[in-house]
């Protein structure tokens, strides 16, 4: 039986996705309240992530009825059903919270899913100050370097992960595993040889969980926003690097589901998502976020 629980006071656990809406072009979403955890009705749907030993469920309420008149045509336009207009988008310089948000939540999942074992290692590259950095220079470095890594091991897996620094200056944080056992012994003279444009720090994975709330933290999603440059991917990742699986469930077939495979509910928050409208604050959206784990 699903039992209800609240987050402890202060826990960040598995911030991801805030929402997953289509706003009018007037509407801004400009914050997020954190509620006591309330289960959702039986009647709702929610998305779950298998990780591992752990659900992540994800539960959306439904859209209200003055955003719901508006869908989506295409990247630039949409279309008003009470009117029957089609609308362009207003360009924008940076990304919607909930996009950014969805990132970082998928970030999460990738690196608990495919590090979850505590194998591989961290390398954290820099850039010299007399090499450009900007995210599309960075990526050309990392090529480079990759290309070479593959060249010795072909089994190496890599998720990386670009970030800014305060100086506006970007470096990479690359999580590196094989597919079955230990990541080989390289010479760290070689990491840097073959990075070539700066230094190299390598870390082996302990803590995956640790690691994975540290590339995820707000601090990190508000660093992120604040350097956001159009077109820049928060994470990149080779093929071998696993997706986790997905499922649509009602509340009944995922209580049944949990119970059925030994998963019991830990912790779980919700979320209102607040929206400006004409200056108007209103709530969006209601998002509620669970944890599942196997004893």
């Amino acid at each position: 039986m699903l039992v209800a629980a609240s987050l402890p006071q202060g826990s960040t656990t598995h911030e991801g996705v805030i929402a997953t809406i289509l706003p009018a072009p007037s509407a801004k979403i400009i914050s997020t309240e954190c509620l006591s955890y309330w289960p959702p009705p039986l009647e709702a749907t929610s998305t779950v992530w298998e990780i591992g030993d752990t659900l992540e469920v994800v539960t959306s309420r439904s859209l209200p009825p003055d955003l719901s008149r508006y869908r989506r045509l295409s990247k630039t336009s949409y279309l008003d059903n009470a009117t029957g207009e089609i609308c362009t988008y207003r360009p924008k310089d940076k990304p919607a919270i909930p996009s950014v948000n969805r990132s970082f939540g998928k970030l999460h999942r990738l690196i608990v899913g495919n590090f979850k074992d505590n194998g591989g290692i961290m390398l954290t590259l820099t850039v010299a100050d007399d090499f450009p950095a900007t995210p599309s220079d960075l990526y050309s470095y990392y090529s480079r370097f990759w290309r070479m890594l593959k060249h010795h091991f072909p089994l190496l897996e890599y998720l990386s992960v670009i970030e800014p620094h305060q100086s506006g200056r970007f470096h990479l944080h690359v999580l590196v595993k094989v597919q079955e056992g230990p990541v080989p012994t390289v010479d760290s003279k070689l990491f840097r040889q073959w990075w070539a444009v700066g230094a190299v720090n390598i870390r082996q994975i302990y803590d995956v969980a640790g690691l994975a709330g540290y590339l995820t933290s707000k601090r990190k999603r508000r660093s992120w926003y604040r350097a956001y440059a159009p077109g820049t991917r928060l994470w990149r990742s080779s093929k071998g690097i696993s997706r986790p699986r997905q499922q649509r469930m009602s509340r009944k077939e995922l209580e049944t589901y949990a119970e059925s495979n030994g998963y019991n509910f830990t912790e779980g928050y919700r979320l209102n998502v607040l929206y400006d409208d004409g200056g108007k604050s209103s709530i969006v959206n209601t998002v509620t976020h669970e944890l599942f784990k196997r004893e």
